[in-house]
């Protein structure tokens, strides 16, 4: 197989499975009280999902792919990774598709980059995301700020992301 093809399909699978994850965080909200772990978090009554996926990922699919242009196309650094928030209102288990959101993205003390998170389909799921520099291979915190047209207060959630090679110090 040749490696485009292999990168596409990968693409294409991990939107399926984040899809799904999405998906089941989706039922487990509505039907008991899920964990919280590193990658979903509670704040005001509503989940916060966290998805990242290299951008060479996206960067794979075919021009008439909507992915391939989103955010303003995938960018040529192999140190760009895709970021991509899901809400779901515990309450109604609704996900959230009307919300300004934000984040900020810095390996822990240097410089972080601030940037919108425009809205996105992904698997029938409404997500939002953004390209955004994770270039090293420490430690990231991502914080993401959500300002929903319903609530008055903003709502705050903090991440935190390490590569798969990264190695902690002994």
């Amino acid at each position: 197989m040749r490696p485009r093809l292999t990168m596409i399909m990968f693409g294409t699978l991990l939107a399926r499975i984040f899809g799904l994850a999405l998906a089941s965080g989706i039922l487990l909200g509505t039907t008991t009280a899920a964990a919280q772990t590193d990658y979903r978090k509670v704040v005001g009554g509503f989940s916060i999902y966290l998805g990242i996926v290299p951008a060479e990922i996206v960067k794979g699919h075919a021009q008439p792919h909507p992915e391939a242009n989103m955010h303003g196309g995938a960018k040529a650094s192999r140190d760009t990774h895709h970021v991509m928030v899901s809400i779901i209102d515990d309450k109604s288990g609704k996900q959230v598709s009307d919300a300004a959101v934000e984040a900020r993205v810095g390996e822990i003390g240097l410089a972080s980059v601030k940037k919108k998170m425009e809205p996105m389909k992904i698997a029938d799921s409404m997500t939002y995301g953004n390209y955004f520099p994770m270039i090293g291979r420490g430690l990231f915190k991502i914080d993401v700020e959500i300002r929903l047209p319903t609530e008055s207060r903003q709502l705050k959630a903090a991440f935190y992301f390490a590569h798969p090679s990264f190695k902690a110090p002994r």
